[in-house]
């Protein structure tokens, strides 16, 4: 019998499969206090994501891995402008 080949292959050309950061228990603990300054500041939720930023729940790109919940009484009505630019 022949070998198959594995229907795993990574495709290197796409951004989800590229290479995962390593986060160690420090640099996670520092964002995760971080992230809950911002939500408290900011009135919102944030993300933390793969590579270990802080940004607003809504403003993540990808697939967060924490959510931090902002307080409710603590919740704004209004957004925080953000502003990015467009490459």
């Amino acid at each position: 019998m022949k070998e198959s080949k594995s229907r795993t292959q990574t495709n290197t050309s796409c951004p989800l499969h590229t290479k995962p950061y390593v986060l160690d228990s420090d640099d996670m603990a520092i964002a995760v206090q971080a992230a809950t300054q911002m939500a408290e500041r900011f009135g919102e939720d944030m993300a933390i994501t793969q590579d270990g930023s802080v940004t607003t729940l809504w403003a993540a790109q990808e697939p967060p891995l924490e959510i931090i919940r902002c307080p409710a009484s603590m919740k704004k009505k209004k957004r925080a402008k953000i502003f990015r630019v467009v490459k």
